[in-house]
């Protein structure tokens, strides 16, 4: 999750993906993808987004050596029970957040993220989240961008890589925490 102050600093951060990303030849519908971006690719980006005005906290699941122990009986409990904990860990850090979420995946995810933030907001009176919002990652620069910052968080994990750390070591200061749950 990546946390901006203000829709201001979100718009100033959007335009500068937009003017990097023509900056570089490509085309309106070219997605950063970490995946799919070479090592000089995804350092550019990063130190791009190194600059924003921006918090980074992150929950990494290990879902292998998770799921050995906890039992979770539909896609709806396993997304409910991570957005949960994701959420819960950092309340302290929203103060009527608007969530943006790739509305690419599927039904069962929204319907827990739906779920969830109204059971927080009853409990709360949308002290913490104010609205949700879902857009395609292909159109939206920002999605981009947490797609970006948390392919470096996680390729920071895979240990014995001789490129573990580097991406992470460029935005180390953006990033406030991450929480492995195994």
């Amino acid at each position: 999750m990546i946390l901006f102050n203000s829709k201001s600093v979100v718009e100033k951060s959007r335009r500068e993906v937009v003017r990097f990303k023509k900056s570089l030849g490509k085309s309106d519908c070219f997605e950063f993808k970490f995946r799919k971006a070479n090592k000089e690719l995804r350092l550019k980006f990063l130190s791009l987004v190194k600059d924003f005005d921006m918090r980074v906290v992150c929950l990494v699941v290990d879902k292998n050596s998770y799921f050995s122990h906890v039992v979770i009986k539909n896609k709806h409990d396993y997304y409910n029970y991570f957005f949960r904990q994701l959420l819960t860990k950092n309340l302290h850090l929203l103060d009527s957040a608007k969530l943006v979420v790739d509305g690419k995946k599927e039904r069962e995810m929204k319907r827990a993220i739906n779920s969830e933030i109204r059971g927080l907001n009853g409990k709360y009176k949308d002290k913490y989240i104010s609205g949700v919002k879902y857009v395609d990652s292909r159109s939206e620069p920002m999605i981009q961008v947490v797609d970006m910052v948390v392919g470096s968080i996680y390729k920071s994990l895979e240990r014995g890589r001789n490129d573990s750390d580097i991406y992470l070591e460029v935005i180390r200061k953006k990033v406030i925490d991450v929480c492995v749950m195994k």
